[in-house]
């Protein structure tokens, strides 16, 4: 099941010097939540939950396991997203010689990770701390 759209009240991305291919099945890093995740473009068309605005991707997230490995989840993670809170285009992970059948691995290149936390670092520390306040409160109740 889809999540609903990314909210339009969070400030957009750290300013990117590159352009960026929005062409399905590229995979790109963005702002989710309250870090920054590995996604793959889906097609729009092809998908029910997706919004048909210009301003949105249909992102398929993966999950970080670790430093340098992500896997896709059980449930599929899916999500409009902004092109503003896409901070880069990247190469695909590459599967993990680790990985077993039953869970497949993958590795992000260390450039990448490097790259998404120093971009990310960028994004307004008032932000960051708002977007943990939320959290903590979902959880205590």
């Amino acid at each position: 099941m889809s999540r609903n759209v990314a909210r339009k009240d969070q400030p957009a991305a750290a300013e990117v010097q590159e352009d960026i291919d929005f062409s399905v099945g590229n995979y790109i890093v963005a702002k989710y939540d309250e870090g920054w995740f590995l996604g793959q473009i889906l097609s729009k068309e092809e998908e029910p939950g997706a919004d048909p605005g210009d301003q949105y991707v249909y992102v398929s997230y993966m999950e970080r396991v670790g430093v340098q490995q992500v896997k896709w989840p059980a449930r599929p993670d899916l999500l409009n997203t902004l092109k503003s809170d896409v901070y880069f285009g990247c190469d695909p992970p590459v599967p993990s010689a680790c990985s077993s059948s039953s869970r497949m691995l993958f590795t992000m290149d260390k450039k990448v990770i490097i790259r998404a936390a120093d971009v990310h670092s960028k994004v307004p520390l008032i932000f960051r701390k708002r977007v943990l306040l939320i959290q903590l409160y979902r959880y205590r109740y």
